[in-house]
């Protein structure tokens, strides 16, 4: 048998039996076969209740079931005359139409295991869902949907796509609305405390500009609401900073009716479902935010206020996709800032043992703060030893992870935590 390890997050301590190598290099340990803490990964019985008001009455008594059979909720998704799916601990699965959960499903039916038969979704049950969703008032959706999504009470967020009616190039509206995707809020309390002490510079006590790199579905959303509550209410390594947040799509803090359904902090102020590059510019003028925090940056404008904020002596924090931060570079936009250094650190998450998957820690010029060198494709095996999560390093406390780096030699006098394992090798 093998020996048990223990997980440690804020305020509690969950005992488990060690997983195959390799499954707990991961920002979210648990996996979708893995029970767990109610709070951490599965949902409490109010929260069921809450997720499954926003379904039509002929869904809900089947998703109730499966709901519960999910650990790790992530998406809801229905499709006019499609099979019912869901997703957990990065997995999908068709829902039977008992509300059992089946392996998957094709054309034809259900696959690899599978014993029931996939619930086939009307389109009637996606308009009575969207109702649901919007409380009969969908009209008070309208901004939202054009711009395809609406978020409900617990933070939820519902992507729609369908028929679009266009007026030029402007979307006036959806209709009908033929794919709904319920993505389920969750926050991970803790889930950044492996990293943390990567991205600040402890000596001024201040956070580098953190850029965060992942393909769709991967965490960097979640990492950074964690990253953005630690900082505003403070850490061992840093006071409370005050912290702008420009929530374009209420997917940091899952503002319904102006009211954030997500803990981002007590220093936090949200500007909820404004333009990110307009809402930056507003935040600066009108909140003086120490951090500026904004979510999935892309666009040109986007980058050019990025580039006016870090004048402005904010540190910064965003998200954006790629699967490698040479993929990033590539764009022209991305490729000045990374000349110009507009950030110090660079995280690049991964699905691959699962939703975030450390890869890469990278400094400004791109040059790995934490990364295995040892040879293969694996992520940073001690990156988590390291900032004693999981495998028997030292605890992240105020000194941070520097005795866990016995085996290379602690890092300079005053030093920051930057990777001397074996492993990783040194800046």
């Amino acid at each position: 048998m093998q020996e048990p390890f223990t997980i440690k997050r804020e305020g509690q301590t969950v005992s488990k039996r060690r997983r195959a190598k390799g499954a707990e290099k991961r920002l979210f340990p648990n996996g979708p076969s893995q029970k767990s803490q109610k709070g951490e990964h599965s949902m409490t019985g109010q929260a069921e209740e809450n997720l499954l008001q926003i379904f039509s009455r002929g869904l809900r008594d089947i998703l109730g079931p499966a709901v519960k059979q999910c650990t790790e909720l992530q998406e809801i998704r229905l499709r006019s005359g499609r099979p019912l799916l869901v997703r957990a601990g990065g997995r999908e699965y068709a829902v039977g139409e008992g509300g059992e959960l089946l392996s998957a499903v094709s054309e034809t039916g259900p696959e690899r295991g599978g014993t029931g038969r996939a619930l086939v979704v009307s389109q009637r049950e996606i308009e009575e869902t969207l109702e649901c969703a919007a409380r009969y008032s969908l009209y008070a959706f309208e901004d939202e949907l054009r711009q395809g999504f609406l978020t409900v009470a617990g933070g939820h967020r519902i992507g729609v796509a369908g028929r679009a009616v266009t007026d030029g190039s402007r979307v006036k509206a959806i209709k009908p609305v033929t794919c709904l995707n319920v993505r389920v809020a969750r926050q991970i309390r803790g889930c950044s405390d492996s990293v943390l002490p990567y991205l600040i510079d402890r000596d001024r006590g201040e956070l580098y500009p953190v850029l965060i790199l992942s393909p769709p579905c991967c965490g960097k959303t979640t990492l950074l609401r964690d990253l953005v509550r630690k900082i505003s209410d403070g850490c061992g390594y840093m006071e409370g900073k005050t912290v702008g947040i420009v929530d374009e799509r209420s997917e940091i803090a899952a503002c319904f009716q102006g009211i954030a359904q997500n803990d981002v902090g007590m220093r936090s102020d949200v500007l909820d479902g404004c333009p990110k590059a307009q809402g930056m510019m507003m935040l600066i003028r009108s909140m003086a935010p120490q951090v500026l925090a904004v979510d999935e940056i892309g666009g040109r404008e986007d980058l050019e206020a990025l580039r006016y904020a870090a004048g402005c002596g904010c540190s910064l924090i965003a998200t954006a996709h790629g699967t490698s931060y040479q993929d990033v570079e590539a764009k022209p936009a991305f490729r000045e800032l990374f000349r110009d250094r507009l950030f110090e650190r660079i995280l690049v998450l991964s699905g691959r043992r699962g939703p975030g998957t450390v890869e890469q820690i990278l400094d400004g010029r791109g040059r790995d703060v934490c990364f295995n060198k040892t040879g293969g494709d694996s992520p940073c095996d001690h990156l988590l030893q390291c900032n004693g999560g999981r495998d028997g390093g030292a605890s992240v406390g105020a000194a941070g992870p520097v005795k866990a780096h016995s085996r290379a030699g602690d890092p300079p006098e005053g030093g920051n935590p930057v990777c001397q394992c074996a492993a990783g090798g040194r800046i």
